[in-house]
């Protein structure tokens, strides 16, 4: 079943690729946008699967080693997050100055906008509420999230304005 749906993928992926490089009338916005949403959602999935399965980085010379299983922080979730939100106001950032074309619409709608679901963070978030009552690990990892992508939001635009 999983190859089935895999081959399903990449033969509608590569029929939204091939009608965007033909169609150049007003409908290739959308096209582009369809065939850019798969490239965000396959992102975040590879980076989802590092939250279930431990990482141990282990210090040459000694037994220091981190695990991120045991953080009870969806880091790779988050850095989905932080990357699409750094992406999306990256190619703002750029329309700002002249007209937005498609190609940059369907960057910040398709990629970015699969890349940094607001489904996957509210089920994460559900997640940590659901481990600890005290919400430590649920505000933790919400706050982090809005509070790291704003920041990074604030640089990128700043730099853009000078």
């Amino acid at each position: 079943a999983l190859v089935g749906w895999n081959v399903t993928f990449v033969i509608l992926t590569i029929a939204f690729w091939t009608l965007t490089a033909i169609d150049q009338s007003h409908c290739d916005r959308f096209y582009f946008t369809v065939a850019l949403a798969p490239v965000g959602a396959s992102i975040r999935w590879l980076l989802g699967i590092f939250n279930k399965k431990p990482i141990r980085q282990c210090k040459s010379g000694g037994e220091v080693c981190w695990d991120v299983k045991t953080w009870d922080f969806p880091f790779f979730t988050f850095l989905a997050n932080v990357i699409g939100s750094m992406l999306s106001t990256g190619v703002d950032a750029g329309v700002y100055h002249n007209c937005g074309t498609n190609a940059e619409f369907a960057v910040v709608s398709g990629l970015c906008g699969a890349l940094s679901t607001v489904s996957t963070f509210i089920g994460e978030s559900h997640k940590l509420s659901q481990k600890r009552p005290d919400g430590w690990l649920f505000l933790r990892y919400v706050w982090t999230t809005i509070i790291v992508s704003q920041v990074i939001v604030v640089i990128i635009l700043e730099a853009a304005v000078y």
